[in-house]
C-alpha cells in the first residue's frame, strides 16, 4: 500500500491544500550537531517538487505570472495575496497522521517544456521562529516599556534579592565622576578629587533590564505595524501580543532570574525632542567704554540670564587680560557629560581701525586666565580688512557640543592693527534642534523609559543563541502546542539518556535492518574546543589579558585524539571583572577605561553587551558618599553586589551557587569570594558531560536503515534512549538523526552509543 501525503498551507485565517500525487518525500529529523557542538539542529525536508496543477497555481498565487503582485495591505496571506520571499506556515501528513509541522518556502519556480514546477522546502518551527527574529533587535521590544521614577529610594529598592521589579539600578563603577575640581591658592579650580576613593557618582545607578524579562518578551513576537511602518509587539487594540510561550524549569529558576543585562551606553541619557533650552547672555549692548585697548584678547563682561536652572548654572570670577582684571561671568553646565547640539547667534560690531584676523565665540576659561586661539572651543573666525564700524552678524552651530567648562564669551584677535574697539549685541544661546532628539543627562527624580535603556544593536537572534549557548540550552517544539516551546540545557533534556533510564528506552531492535550498518569513530572531531567570551576594552580586562593567551571566563579544552581544526564557541556577551583595593571596601563591577590600572581619572566608554548576577545588598563596616552633581544625596552602609558569580550573602555554608564564566580566573581583584571549586563554572554545569561523551574512546556512531512508520515519526523523542539487540551483542543509544521517506522505504538513521 503506498502512502498517501496530504500538505497544508495555513495563513491566519485560511488554509490551502496542495496536490502531492506524485511528491516523494524525505524529510529529516535532528536535535543536535556533533561536529559543531555550539549548533542546534532542526527539522527539515530535502528539496521537492510540486507541479503547478490548477490548485496548486490558484493556492500558491501563480507565482510562475511575473506579474504577480502582493502587499501587506491585503488580509489574505495565500492565493492571490502570496508572497514569494517569504515562508507560510505548513503541516505535513502521511496517511492522515501529521508527521512535521514548519514552514513551506517555493525556493525557485521554473517553466520546463511549458510545465510549471515549484521547487520547495519545509523548514521546521525552530529554523523559521530564529528566521522571524533575524532582522529584529533588543530595541524593537517594545513591550518593555516601564516608566521608572530615577528617585534614590526607587533605586535602592531594586538592590533587594527577592526581584520585586523587572528591572536593576546595579551597582556598577561606569568610571562617572561629576565631583568638580578643587580650587589652588590662588583660587583655580585645578586639583581633581580622588577618583579612586570610596564616593560613588549616582549616575553610575543606570537601569538595567533582567534576562529572563528579555527572554519573556522575545516570546511575544512582532507583526508589523502599516500605519507606523515598524515591527511592533503590541496589537492593534493596544493589547500585547502573545505569539508564543516557553515553559523551562531552568529559565524560571531562581538562579537564572537574578541574571540581568547591564546598561552599554557611556552615560546616562534620555531622549529629549525639539529645543529643550534657551539661554540668553546680557541685556542690550556692551557700551563704548568696553575696549580692547590695544591687547590681543577681550572677554564680554555682561550678565547671564537663566530660565534653565535645572541643566546650567552661572557664576563670575576674577580673570586677567594682559594687565587688566575685570569680573567675568562664566556659563557652566551642572553635568559634565552634557552633550548636546546648540546654536549661538549675535551681533559683533568691530570699530574704527581695527582689522585683522578674529576668533569669536564660547572660551572655557575653567583652568585660564585669558582667552587665547587654545581654549576658544566653539567660535567663528572673521576677516576685517577695511576702517570704519563693520557689524558682523555671528551664528555659531555645533552639533554635539561637550559642555565640560566654565564658558564666557569673548573675541581674540590674531593679527593686525590694535587701536580700536568692539561691542555686541544681545547673545542668545539655544539647546536642541527642531525635528531632532537629543540626549542630555538624566536628572534625579526624572522618570525612564525603560525601553531608552536597552542595548541598541544588538541582534534577537545572536542574544538568544548567546544565552542557548552559555548555558547549552535545547529548545525544542511542544508536540502538543505548536506555539510552546520547551527549553532546558544538556543535561536535562537527555536526562534519561545521560543516566541510561532503561525504562524510558524504546526498544528498535526488530524496526533495524542488520545486514547492512556501519560503526563510525569520532576521530573526525576537533582537535581542541575554545569556549570564549566577546572581548571587550574597559581597565580590568585590558589588564588581565595582559601577558595572558586566554581571556577572563574562557577556557580551552584538548581533545588529543581529534584531527581537525580548533572549534570556537563564542557568545556575544563580554566578561565583566570586579575589584577593590585600600581606599574602596565594595567590591564592584569594573566597566571604564582608565590612563592606567588603578591611575589616572576614569573614562566612561560605550561597552559591549554584558550579564551579571544581582547578589542582593552587602553591608560594610563604613559609611561611604553617594554623590549627585557633585553634593553628597546618602552616606549607606551597604551596596548592591553584583557579580558573574551567583553569591548567597545570608548563608556562609553555601556562598556559593554557580558563575556564568567557561572557566575559573587566573586573578582576582577583591579581597573576598576567591573561587577554587571550578565545579561552578559553564563548562562544568553544562558542557562538560556533552564533550566527555563525544571525545571518550568507547564512543562510536551507527548508521543503518530502519523501517519507521508514520506513527513511529509522529511520536519521535530524540531525548529518549534507544536499544538495540543484535547477534554480536547489544547496547543503548542516543539518536542523532533520521531520514525519513514514507513507511513503505526504508529510513536512515544514526545513533550514538551511550556510554557510562
Amino acid at each position: 500500500m503506498n502512502s498517501t501525503y496530504s500538505l497544508y498551507i495555513l495563513g491566519e485565517n485560511e488554509y490551502q491544500i496542495l496536490d502531492t500525487e506524485e511528491v516523494q518525500l524525505q524529510t529529516i529529523f535532528s536535535v543536535e550537531n556533533i561536529r559543531d557542538i555550539s549548533s542546534r539542529k532542526d527539522n527539515f525536508t530535502k528539496d521537492f517538487v510540486l507541479k503547478g496543477t490548477e490548485r496548486n497555481n490558484i493556492a500558491l498565487g501563480n507565482l510562475y505570472d511575473i506579474s504577480t503582485y502582493s502587499s501587506d495591505e491585503y488580509s489574505t496571506q495565500l492565493q492571490h495575496n502570496f508572497v514569494r520571499n517569504r515562508t507560510v506556515r505548513a503541516i505535513l501528513l502521511e496517511n492522515n497522521i501529521q508527521i512535521l509541522e514548519g514552514s513551506l518556502m517555493v525556493k525557485t519556480t521554473e517553466i520546463k517544456d511549458n510545465t510549471i514546477q515549484y521547487n520547495c522546502v519545509i523548514i521546521g518551527a525552530l529554523v523559521q521562529f530564529f528566521s522571524d527574529l533575524a532582522e529584529r533587535e533588543l530595541s524593537d521590544l517594545d513591550s518593555i516599556n516601564d516608566v521608572i521614577p530615577y528617585t534614590i529610594s526607587n533605586v535602592m529598592t531594586t538592590w533587594n534579592a527577592d526581584m520585586v521589579h523587572q528591572y536593576i539600578f546595579p551597582q556598577i563603577d561606569y568610571g562617572q565622576d561629576d565631583r568638580p575640581n578643587t580650587n589652588d591658592d590662588q583660587g583655580n579650580p585645578t586639583i581633581e578629587p580622588n577618583h579612586w576613593d570610596s564616593a560613588y557618582d549616582l549616575r553610575n545607578l543606570r537601569p538595567s533590564v533582567f534576562l529572563k524579562r528579555y527572554i519573556d518578551s522575545i516570546f511575544k513576537g512582532f507583526r508589523y505595524d502599516t500605519i507606523n511602518e515598524k515591527f511592533t509587539q503590541w496589537n492593534e487594540d493596544n493589547t500585547l501580543l502573545n505569539k508564543f510561550t516557553y515553559q523551562s524549569d531552568f529559565i524560571n529558576s531562581s538562579s537564572f532570574k537574578k541574571l540581568y543585562v547591564p546598561y552599554t551606553e557611556e552615560q546616562l541619557t534620555k531622549n529629549v525632542s525639539g529645543v529643550w533650552s534657551a539661554i540668553w547672555y546680557g541685556i542690550g549692548t556692551i557700551g563704548s567704554g568696553d575696549q580692547l585697548f590695544a591687547k590681543s584678547s577681550y572677554a564680554f563682561p555682561n550678565n547671564i540670564i537663566l530660565d534653565d536652572t535645572d541643566n546650567f548654572v552661572t557664576g563670575t570670577r576674577s580673570v586677567g587680560f594682559n594687565d587688566i582684571q575685570t569680573n567675568i561671568p562664566w556659563l557652566e553646565a551642572k553635568d559634565k557629560t552634557l552633550k548636546t547640539s546648540m546654536t549661538i547667534s549675535y551681533n559683533l560690531i568691530i570699530r574704527g581701525n581695527l582689522t585683522g584676523t578674529f576668533l569669536t565665540g564660547l572660551a572655557d576659561l575653567r583652568a585660564e586666565k585669558s582667552i587665547n586661539s587654545n581654549n576658544l572651543k566653539y567660535y567663528k573666525r572673521i576677516e576685517k580688512n577695511n576702517t570704519g564700524d563693520v557689524t558682523f552678524p555671528i551664528e555659531i552651530r555645533v552639533d554635539e557640543a561637550l559642555m565640560d567648562g566654565q564658558y564666557v564669551f569673548g573675541i581674540y584677535k590674531e593679527n593686525g592693527t590694535f587701536d580700536a574697539n568692539c561691542r555686541i549685541e544681545m547673545i542668545t544661546m539655544g539647546f536642541g534642534k527642531e525635528n531632532t532628539v537629543s540626549k542630555i543627562p538624566i536628572q534625579l527624580n526624572d522618570n525612564i523609559n525603560l525601553f531608552d535603556a536597552i542595548p541598541k544593536g544588538v541582534k534577537l537572534q545572536e542574544f538568544l543563541k548567546s544565552v542557548m549557548t552559555l548555558f547549552n540550552l535545547y529548545m525544542v517544539q511542544d508536540p502538543k502546542n505548536k506555539n510552546n516551546w520547551i527549553i532546558e540545557p544538556y543535561h536535562t533534556f537527555y536526562k534519561d539518556v545521560i543516566n541510561l533510564n532503561r525504562n524510558k528506552a524504546i526498544d528498535w531492535t526488530d524496526k533495524i535492518d542488520f545486514k547492512n550498518y556501519s560503526l563510525i569513530s569520532n576521530s573526525n572531531l576537533p582537535k581542541s574546543y575554545t569556549y570564549k567570551f566577546a572581548e571587550d576594552n574597559d581597565m580590568l580586562n585590558d589588564y588581565y589579558k595582559n601577558g595572558r593567551t586566554n581571556g577572563y571566563g574562557n577556557l580551552k579544552v584538548n581533545d588529543s585524539k581529534g584531527i581537525s581544526g580548533n572549534k570556537d564557541i563564542e557568545v556575544i556577551f563580554s566578561p565583566t571583572i570586579n575589584y577593590n583595593h585600600s581606599q574602596d571596601a565594595k567590591m564592584l563591577p569594573c566597566i571604564f577605561k582608565s590612563d592606567g590600572f588603578l591611575t589616572g581619572k576614569k573614562k566612561p566608554f560605550k561597552s559591549k553587551l554584558r550579564l551579571m548576577y544581582s547578589n542582593g545588598m552587602k553591608y560594610l563596616a563604613d559609611k561611604y558618599p553617594i554623590h549627585y552633581r557633585g553634593e553628597t544625596v546618602i552616606e549607606p552602609y551597604h551596596y548592591n553586589y553584583t557579580s558573574m558569580f551567583d553569591i548567597h550573602l545570608i548563608s556562609e555554608e553555601n556562598w556559593l551557587r554557580g558563575s556564568i564564566l567557561f572557566d575559573l580566573p587566573e586573578e582576582y581583584y577583591t579581597t573576598e569570594y576567591i573561587v577554587n571549586d571550578d565545579s561552578v563554572t559553564l563548562y562544568n554545569r553544562y558542557h562538560q558531560q556533552q564533550l566527555k561523551e563525544l571525545i571518550n574512546d568507547n564512543l562510536l556512531i551507527m548508521e543503518a536503515e530502519a523501517y519507521l512508520t508514520e506513527s513511529d515519526i509522529t511520536n519521535l523523542d530524540m531525548s529518549r534512549p534507544i536499544f538495540l539487540q543484535t547477534k554480536y551483542g547489544n547496547s543503548y543509544f542516543k539518536l542523532l538523526e533520521v531520514t525519513y521517506t514514507n513507511n513503505n522505504t526504508k529510513s536512515q538513521i544514526k545513533l550514538q552509543k551511550i556510554v557510562i
